[in-house]
Formats: structure tokens, C-alpha cells, sequence
């Protein structure tokens, strides 16, 4: 990671993969939010450079707070390249609007980037295959991490108990005020502190649960609350950090 200030944290780094989060010290990473998108784009250049990849290969979605996953194959791969080639910085909806992507292919990046969302990774060693999730309110009540542990299953033939998940820096259910909402079936996840509260990781550790997934770590970091990380909620800001998983 150079001799500077680290721009992201793995939270696991084998000879096989790569997992983690970026952090400030690697500036905003959105091109979709912010006017100058050319520094967003030096610094996707500089992660890449850190990770030892082209930065094409620093895979990207247009997060839409969906179900929706994009499974990242040779074809959908070559798809993406297209895109790239046909982003002229303003046409942003050409990107694959989804919420979660998986892949088994090696020395390409799956980021999904936040500000208060909960990013999940997750990796099945055995197969050879990760995942990268966005999972806002939105994403969490439509359970978007049991389905992505389910596609996992399908297309790469994951044993959805064996995956290994990290849950990356979000908002801590003691600062995320979501007041009378009605969270329908997630109403049991309001923080028992203060019921005006939701608490997006006791929600997704019951997905876990539900899944039989015992190998999780969590990270203790809540966006709002610490200033190393961008935080909508704290100060509106427009700029994103990421969470990324790649195959070596």
C-alpha cells in the first residue's frame, strides 16, 4: 500500500484474494455524484494502481437500493469494457444498475460504493468466487444479501454455510434515525435503546443466521461517527468510499 496513508484497509489478503474498504485518505470514488469527475476518476486510478490492476478492471454499478445482482462472467465483462468505452461523463445510466455483484474472475475488482450504507463482502475459497454488496434500508429489507448468497449457490455451485462474509464500516443502528417508518418484518430490528432507531447489522446478522453462515466479521466503524469515512447522514456529502473483492 505504498509508504503513505494507507487509501484502504483489507480485511483479508491471501494469495487467492483481496478484500476490503478505501477509506478518505483515497478521496471520493463517485463519478455519479459529484461535478468533478476527473478527480474521482485519478483516484479509481490510484486504487487500481494499488491493487496492481487496470483501472477498467475496478468493476462498478449504477447502485439503484435494489435486489438486484449482477453476476460478472467473460461476456458481461466484455459488456462493461464497452461501456467504458462509451461513457462520455455525463450518460451514467449506461452502467448496470444493480446492487450486488459476484464473480470468479481473476485480477478484476467488485466495488459497490457508500456513505452510510452497509457493504458486505463475501467470498466461497473453496470455488473460487466473491461477492460485493450495497445494502442500504432498502436493500436490507428486500434481503439482497440472502440473495446473493443464493446466486452464489446457483451459478458457481457455493455451499452457502461455507462462504465467508465481512461486514464493512455503515451507519450504527445508535445514529441512523429512520422515526416512524414502517419497516414492515424489520420492525424487530429497531434499537431497543431508541425505537426510532433501525439497526442494519442485527438485520443482516439474522439473514446470516437464517443462512447458516457462521464466519463473519464486523467491522465496528459507524460512517456517521467517524470522520475517516464519508457519511450522508452526517453532513450530505456527495462522495463515496468503497468496498471491493478480487480474485488474485
Amino acid at each position: 500500500m505504498g509508504t503513505g496513508r494507507a487509501i484502504f484497509k483489507p480485511v483479508l489478503n491471501t494469495e487467492q484474494a483481496i478484500l476490503g474498504w478505501s477509506n478518505k485518505n483515497c478521496g471520493n470514488l463517485a463519478i455519479h455524484t459529484n461535478g468533478d469527475i476527473s478527480k474521482a476518476l485519478k483516484n479509481r486510478e490510484n486504487l487500481a494502481e494499488t491493487l496492481k490492476i487496470a483501472p477498467r478492471n475496478l468493476i462498478f454499478l449504477n447502485q439503484i437500493h435494489s435486489d438486484k445482482i449482477f453476476i460478472l462472467n467473460e461476456k458481461n465483462l466484455a459488456y462493461y469494457y464497452k461501456i467504458l468505452e462509451n461513457f462520455n461523463g455525463k450518460n451514467f445510466e449506461i452502467f448496470p444498475a444493480f446492487d450486488a455483484v459476484i464473480s470468479n474472475l481473476k485480477g478484476v475488482c467488485v466495488c459497490v460504493l457508500l456513505a452510510d450504507c452497509t457493504p458486505i463482502l463475501l467470498i466461497d475459497e473453496e470455488k473460487g468466487v466473491v461477492a460485493a454488496i450495497h445494502a442500504g434500508r432498502k436493500g436490507v429489507m428486500q434481503k439482497i444479501v440472502s440473495k446473493t448468497a443464493l446466486e452464489m449457490s446457483k451459478n458457481y455451485g457455493s455451499k452457502i454455510c461455507n462462504l465467508q462474509a465481512f461486514i464493512g464500516p455503515n451507519i450504527k443502528g445508535s445514529c441512523y434515525e429512520i422515526s416512524d417508518l414502517n419497516l414492515g418484518e424489520f420492525e424487530k430490528f429497531r434499537c431497543a435503546q431508541n425505537l426510532r432507531n433501525f439497526d442494519m447489522i442485527e438485520a443482516i446478522k439474522a439473514e446470516f443466521s437464517a443462512l447458516s453462515i457462521t464466519k463473519i466479521q464486523i467491522s465496528k466503524i459507524c460512517t456517521h461517527c467517524d470522520e475517516n469515512f464519508y457519511s450522508y447522514r452526517r453532513n450530505h456529502t456527495k462522495s463515496r468510499f468503497c468496498a471491493f473483492a478480487m480474485l488474485k
